[in-house]
């Protein structure tokens, strides 16, 4: 059994109507409703023809949370997920909270009926009480030389045509700054000068966008801020750090790409091991598993 899709409602969803959706959307056919499926098979044979709807209540905000597991081995993407929520959303004239692909377990993406798409933060990690919008940086830049003003209004100029309102921090902190990128770089002659660090976090209500769609984006941002202005960059799209599941636990890959008015180089500069030897680790990594859970849930 896999969980298709998985959602939150502050409104309870008629059942035959949601049945009917399923049917619709995921060719659904025979449906069992429970209240926790991992408490369920614990004492119940299943049915490989049934789909079983998961429906547990918390105390508040989007209380109702809904999970749907079939025995069907095609995984859905984030994307696709996203697509079928929000013709849920707009059928049953809900707003639904949806997991991202962030490792922040505070953050969803909110489905409005009219189909639009943000990212919002809830108040607790486990009851989800709305408390305002939320953006991650669209992505990280570094330059040789500091931009000046006439060159910062030029990568204004280009990004504000999706995002109205940005914010530019020139980095002294986060985590590219602080993390392996600074401690290998001088290791790398094509990244050794590259010292001026920039993120660009959107300001406000925007359209959520899974982590390759943004860094799509911002690689060509980038492109176009780098021919306009005449300078080399060393950029981390969203997607620089991919986690990945390996013996033992976890680990990420890094890359940067070096942008230039002809070419783009990517460049890894930090591989993922391929297994975790050393039971140390495995304390630590019992210490963050409620963030990895989130990202492996997407």
């Amino acid at each position: 059994m896999y969980e298709r899709i998985y959602f939150n409602t502050a409104q309870l969803l008629d059942k035959a109507l949601f049945e009917r959706f399923l049917h619709e959307n995921l060719m659904s056919i025979e449906f069992i409703w429970i209240t926790n499926f991992n408490e369920f098979i614990l004492d119940n044979e299943i049915d490989k023809q049934t789909t079983y709807i998961s429906l547990e209540t918390s105390t508040a905000g989007f209380k109702f949370h809904y999970s749907v597991f079939e025995n069907n081995i095609l995984e859905l993407t984030l994307r696709e997920r996203i697509e079928i929520l929000k013709n849920l959303a707009k059928k049953f004239n809900v707003e639904i909270l949806s997991t991202d692909d962030e490792v922040n377990p505070w953050t969803w993406v909110l489905i409005e009926p009219n189909g639009e798409t943000s990212t919002i933060e809830t108040k607790d990690a486990d009851v989800l009480v709305v408390d305002d919008f939320y953006n991650f940086p669209i992505g990280d830049f570094r330059t040789k030389t500091k931009l000046s003003d006439s060159e910062i209004d030029v990568l204004k100029e280009i990004i504000t045509t999706s995002f109205p309102n940005i914010d530019i921090v020139y980095g002294t902190d986060g985590p590219v700054i602080n993390g392996n990128f600074n401690k290998v770089k001088s290791n790398f002659h094509e990244l050794s000068l590259f010292d001026n660090h920039y993120t660009i976090v959107p300001v406000g209500k925007n359209i959520w966008l899974d982590k390759n769609e943004k860094s799509e984006l911002f690689v060509d941002f980038m492109l176009d801020i780098g021919k306009q202005i005449n300078k080399d960059l060393c950029v981390f799209p969203s997607n620089y750090s991919e986690v990945k599941k390996i013996e033992g636990g976890s680990d990420s890959e890094e890359h940067c790409l070096i942008v230039t008015k002809e070419t783009i180089e990517k460049i890894v500069y930090k591989r993922r091991r391929k297994s975790w030897n050393n039971k140390a680790h495995h304390s630590i990594l019992a210490k963050v598993g409620l963030w990895w859970q989130k990202l492996f849930r997407i």
